[in-house]
C-alpha cells in the first residue's frame, strides 16, 4: 500500500510539473524518415541517462506508442511503476554486471524486438543503467539490427534545471523552463555488421550523440523558429 501511495505522489507531482513546461520540437524529419525507411514502421530513441526523465515527460500522450526497459532493481521498480502510469510500454531488465552475471537484458531486449515488430517503437538510455556515463552500449545497435529499424539520437533539454551528483549527472528541467526536444539524424545498424565492425559502429552513434548533445544546446538560443507540435504518431 505505502508504495502504491508513493507511486502515485510521483506521478502526480511529474504530470504537474509537465504541465509547466514550454516544449518546442527539432528534427521532426527525421522522426518521419526512420519510421518510413523501417519495414515495421518503428524506430528506436536513443538517448543519454541523464535526460531520462525529460524523454519520458516530453512525450506525453505518445508514451502508448513507445517501449522501454528498467531494470530489475528495487529502482527499477519504481520507475517501472511510474513510466507504466505514464503511459509506456515497460519492459523489466539491464545489462550483464561487470562479472557477467545475466540481469535479464536479453529477454528484455527480445520483448522490445517483438513490440517493434509491431510497430511500437523502443526508448533506451544507452549508457544506462550504471554507466559509464555517455557512453554508447550494445543493445540499441543490436536491437537495430535485429529489427532493422533506425536509431535516432534523442535529446530533451531544458533552460535551466537541476543536476544531481550522481553518476550520470541526473537532470530534471525546472518548471515553467523552455524545453527544446531533439531528434537527430537517423543511424542504421546493418544486419551483417558483427564483430569489430559492429564495435566502430558503436564508437560512430557515440559521435553522433556527442554531435547532437552540442546542436540541442544550440537550439535554445532559436526557440521561436522551433516547431510546437510533436505529430509522430500520425506520419
Amino acid at each position: 500500500m505505502k508504495k502504491k501511495i508513493i507511486t502515485n505522489i510521483a506521478y502526480l507531482f511529474l504530470r504537474l510539473l509537465n504541465f509547466t513546461y514550454r516544449y518546442r520540437f527539432v528534427g521532426l524529419e527525421n522522426l518521419k524518415m526512420a519510421k518510413t525507411k523501417s519495414p515495421y514502421r518503428s524506430f528506436i530513441l536513443a538517448s543519454w541517462h541523464q535526460n531520462l526523465l525529460g524523454g519520458l515527460l516530453s512525450q506525453k500522450e505518445n508514451l502508448k506508442f513507445l517501449s522501454g526497459m528498467a531494470s530489475k532493481s528495487k529502482d527499477g521498480e519504481f520507475i517501472a511503476q511510474v513510466a507504466t502510469k505514464l503511459g509506456i510500454q515497460v519492459v523489466r531488465g539491464s545489462s550483464r554486471s561487470n562479472s557477467g552475471v545475466d540481469k535479464g537484458g536479453k529477454e528484455a531486449k527480445d520483448k522490445m524486438a517483438e513490440y517493434m515488430l509491431k510497430g511500437i517503437s523502443a526508448a533506451l538510455t544507452i549508457d544506462g543503467p550504471k554507466g559509464p556515463a555517455k557512453k554508447t552500449k550494445a543493445g540499441a545497435l543490436d536491437l537495430s539490427r535485429k529489427t532493422e529499424s533506425l536509431i535516432i539520437p534523442y535529446f530533451v533539454v531544458g533552460q535551466e534545471y537541476w543536476e544531481f551528483k550522481s553518476w550520470d549527472r541526473f537532470r530534471i528541467p525546472k518548471p515553467f523552463t523552455k524545453v527544446v526536444v531533439y531528434y537527430g539524424h537517423p543511424f542504421k545498424v546493418e544486419k551483417e555488421i558483427k564483430g569489430e565492425a559492429f564495435n566502430s559502429k558503436a564508437e560512430e552513434f557515440n559521435k553522433e550523440m556527442e554531435f547532437s548533445e552540442k546542436e540541442v544546446t544550440d537550439y535554445l538560443g532559436r526557440w521561436d523558429s522551433l516547431a510546437k507540435e510533436n505529430p509522430w504518431p500520425s506520419f
